[in-house]
């Protein structure tokens, strides 16, 4: 399978499924699978647009000298709660800069 491009793999299941009267399985399972892809791609594309703002959120909290590890922590998780996974993953990965450290923050 490895020499096989999608198309040529594609077609092979299709004909497999043909043969044992799957097709309409087959079918359904790849439109899920086509519709899943769609709506996460969505989800990204929504979060990496979000994640100016986001970003602009977080280190306005953790910048505010006003507040105590509590109340930054606090208002880091109300905050938090309001995004998506995906974001919550983009917010994540763009302020950590290793293990035990608050990173870019």
């Amino acid at each position: 399978m490895k020499n096989q491009t999608k198309a040529q793999i594609t077609a092979a299941i299709n004909s497999w499924a043909a043969t044992y009267g799957v097709s309409a399985q087959v079918t359904a399972f790849n439109a899920e699978k086509a519709n899943e892809k769609a709506a996460h791609r969505a989800n990204v594309t929504a979060a990496v647009a979000a994640l100016p703002n986001a970003l602009t959120q977080v280190y306005a909290i953790v910048d505010n000298q006003n507040l105590t590890e509590s109340g930054e922590m606090t208002q880091l998780s109300a905050l938090f709660a309001t995004f998506s996974h995906d974001l919550k993953n983009l917010v994540g990965a763009a302020i950590h800069q290793g293990p035990g450290s608050r990173g870019g923050m």
